[in-house]
């Protein structure tokens, strides 16, 4: 189950906003809040990561695909592996 980047986002404004409210009062309860604020900034960095990896690895397989097989022939084209 994927969490939207909006709605890690929202969460993180929520974090933020109990983190300013403590830190005139709890130093150690503010540092709790900005400690989930990087949780989440870490899940989204995570997300992102894995839309580009597996973004990648689609390029990679279309290319391996696409790509023509070396031609054993020996005409004159200049097309055969045996051309040097």
């Amino acid at each position: 189950m994927t969490v939207s980047t909006e709605a890690i986002l929202r969460r993180m404004e929520e974090e933020l906003n109990k983190a300013k409210q403590q830190s005139r009062v709890d130093n150690r309860t503010m540092k709790e809040h900005v400690m989930k604020m990087h949780m989440l900034c870490e899940l989204i960095l995570d997300q992102r990561e894995d839309e580009l990896e597996r973004q990648l690895t689609e390029t990679t397989h279309d290319n391996v695909q696409n790509k023509p097989s070396p031609s054993l022939s020996t005409g004159i084209d200049g097309d055969s592996i045996f051309d040097f």
